[in-house]
């Protein structure tokens, strides 16, 4: 009787340890299984973290628009600001020409100016007027 008993509990032994094995298999390849789902998470992200992304996303092609329309803003205020010295420029040109222009006509005002200036200018006593003027013509040579 020993000897059926002591067989029985070596074949429940060899049982429990194939067993064993079993289970033991069975949690590897669990552990895998695990490994290849933990890749795949940290490989394609978790639906929040793509949420979050997204809005992020959002947010930062928010901020790219209202700089795009600034630096657009800019960019034109710099060509009107170009044309307005261009038209300056022109204008000054133009105004140039013209004194260049008249610069004897310009030279006869001023010296019958002097010469007005001097008659309104004399001496109080004097009622005279002073020598070797002629009367102003204020003409224009146009």
């Amino acid at each position: 009787m020993q000897q059926t008993r002591n067989s029985r509990l070596l074949e429940a032994l060899e049982k429990q340890k194939a067993h064993l094995a079993d289970l033991n298999a069975q949690m590897q390849a669990l552990h895998q299984r695990l490994d290849e789902l933990q890749s795949f998470l940290d490989t394609h992200r978790t639906p929040e973290e793509y949420t979050a992304l997204s809005e992020r996303r959002s947010s930062l092609q928010a901020v790219r628009s209202s700089i795009q329309a600034y630096q657009a803003i800019q960019a034109a205020y710099r060509d009107a600001a170009l044309d307005r010295d261009a038209s300056f420029l022109a204008e000054e040109r133009l105004t140039n020409v013209y004194l260049e222009s008249h610069t004897a006509h310009l030279a006869e005002l001023n010296s019958v100016f002097a010469s007005l200036a001097k008659q309104f200018l004399r001496p109080s006593g004097s009622k005279q007027p002073q020598r070797g003027h002629a009367p102003v013509h204020l003409g224009c040579p146009h």
